[in-house]
């Protein structure tokens, strides 16, 4: 079982995420039972652990985290979650 941790990247999600709720989650990459990968945020003083996704991969699941999470965690706190 693997497991990665990265915050999101990037200035401009780092700047929306910090305007949004002051702080950016961070994101691990679980291998789960069937053998699919999926992304946990991890809980944070606004939100609990929240499963995210399913990947075939773990390199899919980081190219996420490295690529989609910011915009994704954006979108969650302009929704009001």
């Amino acid at each position: 079982m693997t497991s990665r941790t990265k915050r999101g990247v990037g200035k401009r999600a780092r700047r929306s995420q910090r305007t949004a709720k002051d702080s950016a989650p961070t994101f691990t990459v679980k291998f789960a039972e069937d053998g699919a990968y999926y992304v946990l945020m991890d809980e944070n003083a606004y939100a609990p652990t929240m499963h995210i996704g399913n990947f075939v991969s773990e390199d899919a699941a980081l190219a996420w985290i490295r690529d989609e999470s910011a915009a994704w965690f954006a979108k969650w706190v302009a929704a009001g979650m």
